[in-house]
């Protein structure tokens, strides 16, 4: 397969855009499959885990003890809000770090709009309400 990157407009692109672009180049020139690049990355013997929630959750199914366990081991409401509380992490992750906090740092100032960034902390201030009232 032949990729062209000549072709890529790179005057607005991030360095982070850029980093993804160079990855994806070598993957498809190393036929290398973008999930076997994940990181953070956990093996255990033949068992291979991606992603730092996953892993979390794997160590705690497999190697906790009494003496140092995060979550209720039998089925109850306090073991579902841990778990729904970790799933709902992606979710402050997106709509409150990337959405207010990346604009900023990749919004040059001269470009912000203030009305876009209002937008985006009304979103964020909505998320964080629903952490609000989690028991």
């Amino acid at each position: 397969m032949h990729v062209d990157l000549h072709h890529i407009n790179t005057t607005r692109l991030t360095e982070c855009d850029k980093a993804i672009i160079f990855v994806t180049y070598i993957c498809i020139l190393t036929n290398v499959s973008w999930l076997s690049l994940q990181v953070p990355t956990f093996r255990d013997g033949d068992v291979v885990v991606n992603e730092s929630t996953a892993i979390c959750l794997y160590l705690e199914e497999n190697y906790s003890s009494d003496a140092n366990r995060l979550m209720p081991t039998a089925p109850c409401r306090e073991r579902t809000d841990i778990i729904q509380l970790v799933m709902e992490a992606n979710n402050l992750q997106s709509n409150v770090i990337a959405e207010v906090v990346y604009y900023q740092w990749r919004t040059k100032p001269e470009d912000r709009s203030e009305d876009v960034l209002n937008e985006k902390f009304e979103k964020a201030k909505v998320e964080l309400g629903y952490w609000d009232k989690v028991p």
